[in-house]
């Protein structure tokens, strides 16, 4: 029988796109339409397929059935959805989650201009710079972070694997057909790995970026805005790129180099590599900032600074103190005010200022170097003052010939040891000043070029010599040392030259040390061991 043979009283529906068959039993049937198997047959006569009926939910709704009321919709069939295809897909641990959504609460923070009041719990809990001590509220204000940066080796989650679906099939028995595989598969790159149980975890030290379809970890950190209490303290292992600057009493650590573009106040910067600053730094007194290699700035105003390789500035250095182990490559900048130490050579502007603010330049001096050169001179001055009275005795106690006691014998040989010891200490020590003194000579490069003027009030160290400038002195000129290690100054213009005596008072640098006596000293020394031989 087809459905058009059974009673119009019974209305059957499919719905949810064929996956629900619903019965509806309308009043009026007659006692044969209305039993469990006339309405049985109704249903397969639809389309439904038999093992698709619930039987107990079509009985119940036959039961149910009041000749004047008739009954209400009933499920009485049901299908198997598909299961779409899923890729292999990434389950990311508790506490990766935990630091992520405490990254992501501080950076949803509008304002960050003043430490907020209601951060929400895991932001309060967030990952702090690891080297840092919370100092109460306040502190922890700082410390909080904007960025999960995870250590080599850290566990970030496991791999689930894909599922290629599943069909499924309607009431009438017709296949669903599953979704192909359309989102994209996780594939790791070289930033983590994932070992053979698919637990995957960090291969290098970085930023945790979790926007694709997993985790990889990122070697460069890209900050689109000031450093400041929207984004906490930075203590970064690869390169960091802050599009704006610095705000006052924050630390950025970075192991790679930096680049900000706008002004650094007084915070505190320590950089591995290079830094660029597109602007400047204005420390008021508390700023800082240490770069293991070039330094380059338009300005830095009352700044500590430490620079292992050059520092490049463009227009001014302003009461700074700073130590450069490299060269002062700055022909457009004014030094006024503060102190400056550079190893090598040191190009300027300006030194000084027409009111007379007090500046130092200290040229081509390596206090570590010199700390050493100073004690293996006065090692080696002992150690040559016991030698000569060794060999004075040991003269004595050879002129006695037969007349020689067994205790002078015996005094004899200890102090032919001590004569050979004392030469071997003194060659190794010699050597090693030797060393130092020629990688100073190397490295160390005392002169000052200017440009536009040296003004009175500038004290110059250079070589063992402080010249205190008195006069202002026109440029462009040249301060460096002559054949015999005195202070010049040369008329760039005419390539003439002077004392720097005659713009100075120049004395005597009790911090210096000479280094053509401790060459002489290095030089008799290595001749001793064989003399006394």
């Amino acid at each position: 029988m087809s459905a058009a043979d059974f009673s119009k009283s019974i209305a059957i529906r499919f719905a949810s796109g064929g996956l629900e068959a619903i019965l509806t039993l309308r009043p009026g049937l007659t006692a044969e339409e209305r039993t469990f198997e006339y309405i049985r047959s109704a249903v397969l006569a639809s389309g439904v397929v038999p093992r698709r009926i619930d039987e107990e939910a079509l009985r119940t709704g036959v039961e149910a059935y009041d000749f004047a009321e008739g009954s209400p919709e009933q499920v009485i069939a049901t299908g198997d959805a598909a299961e779409p295809a899923s890729p292999v897909r990434v389950e990311l641990r508790d506490d990766v989650l935990a630091a992520l959504e405490a990254a992501a609460a501080l950076r949803r923070m509008a304002d960050g201009s003043t430490p907020p009041d209601d951060l929400s719990e895991a932001a309060t809990h967030g990952s702090p710079d690891p080297g840092a001590e919370c100092d109460g509220l306040a502190q922890s204000h700082y410390n909080r972070s904007a960025f999960v940066v995870v250590e080599a080796g850290r566990a970030l989650g496991r791999l689930v694997p894909a599922f290629e679906g599943k069909d499924g099939e309607d009431v009438t028995g017709a296949v669903i057909q599953a979704k192909p595989l359309t989102a994209k598969t996780y594939e790791p790159d070289d930033s983590v790995q994932v070992d053979a149980e698919g637990l995957i975890s960090a291969r290098v030290p970085g930023l945790l970026d979790v926007t694709g379809a997993g985790p990889i970890v990122r070697d460069t950190l890209d900050i689109d805005s000031d450093v400041d209490f929207s984004t906490g303290n930075v203590n970064f292992p690869g390169d960091v790129n802050i599009a704006r600057g610095v705000r006052d009493l924050f630390q950025v650590r970075v192991g790679g180099s930096l680049h900000t573009g706008d002004v650094i106040e007084a915070a505190t910067i320590e950089v591995q590599r290079h830094a660029t600053l597109a602007v400047g730094m204005a420390g008021r007194g508390k700023g800082s900032i240490t770069v293991g290699r070039d330094l380059e700035a338009r300005y830095l105003d009352d700044v500590d600074v430490h620079v292992g390789g050059n520092l490049r500035i463009d227009r001014e250095l302003s009461n700074c103190r700073i130590e450069v182990q490299g060269a002062l490559e700055a022909p457009k900048c004014r030094v006024v005010g503060g102190e400056v130490r550079v190893v090598g050579r040191c190009e300027v502007a300006q030194s000084g200022s027409p009111a007379g603010a007090p500046t130092v330049l200290i040229l081509g001096h390596i206090p570590e170097f010199e700390t050493i050169v100073a004690r293996s001179t006065e090692m080696l001055d002992r150690l040559d003052a016991q030698s000569k009275d060794v060999q004075e005795r040991l003269k004595m106690l050879s002129g006695l010939g037969s007349r020689m006691t067994a205790q002078q014998a015996e005094e004899l040989t200890e102090l032919q040891f001590l004569v050979m010891d004392g030469a071997e200490k003194s060659k190794k020590m010699t050597a090693g000043l030797g060393r130092v003194v020629g990688l100073m000579d190397r490295v160390a490069e005392p002169s000052l070029t200017v440009h536009k003027a040296v003004y009175a009030g500038v004290r110059l160290h250079i070589g063992v010599h402080i010249a205190l400038i008195t006069a202002d002195v026109a440029g462009p000129l040249e301060v460096k040392l002559d054949e015999a290690g005195d202070p010049v100054i040369v008329d760039l213009a005419s390539a003439s030259s002077r004392p720097i005596s005659a713009v100075a008072e120049v004395t005597h640098d009790p911090d210096s040390v000479d280094l053509d006596a401790a060459r002489a000293l290095a030089g008799r020394q290595a001749e001793a061991p064989g003399q006394a031989a």
